[in-house]
């Protein structure tokens, strides 16, 4: 089964991925979500929440951390890529997230949001990287888009959520 977003006139189709491994973890994705369609745009998708184990970088001492819960919204922005970032950094610090003392990568973190899709955007400017052209997935170094398309994998919670089988 291939599902397939309706094309939006209001703007950009955006992704942003999601995850949490402290606290309410399911609390915090859902208010995220409320935060990104009050501050972002329409939410036209959202994933089903899917618990994957916590990746545990090859420097760090510790043998396990929590549980993440992770998924994934699409997102219909009149946003650009860089006030989309600048806008998930803000939702992370008002859910509790404080960039500033994160000393590692691969932590356990009350919230993680990153921009994974921008229609029709490439980027790679230090401080974001969008190697997907929505539609196609594309390798920065050569050029080549290839597919599957990554609303192909994208799965969607709700019947109402815009999208076709």
């Amino acid at each position: 089964m291939s599902l397939q977003p309706e094309t939006s006139s209001a703007g950009l189709r955006a992704v942003v991925a999601l995850g949490a491994n402290l606290g309410d973890r399911r609390a915090t994705l859902e208010q995220a979500v409320a935060l990104m369609k009050a501050e972002i745009g329409v939410v036209a998708a959202r994933s089903a929440w899917h618990g994957t184990p916590a990746l545990i970088h090859p420097d760090d001492p510790a043998q396990s951390y929590p549980e993440f819960l992770n998924g994934a919204v699409l997102i219909c922005t009149l946003l650009e890529a860089d006030a989309i970032l600048a806008t998930l950094h803000r939702i992370e610090a008002r859910l509790g997230r404080d960039r500033s003392l994160e000393t590692a990568r691969w932590r356990p973190r009350v919230i993680d949001l990153d921009l994974i899709a921008l229609e029709g955007q490439v980027v790679d400017d230090g401080s974001l990287r969008l190697c997907v052209i929505i539609g196609r997935s594309f390798d920065p170094n050569t050029g080549e888009q290839n597919e599957p398309a990554i609303f192909d994998r994208f799965a969607c919670s709700t019947t109402e959520c815009g999208w076709v089988q």
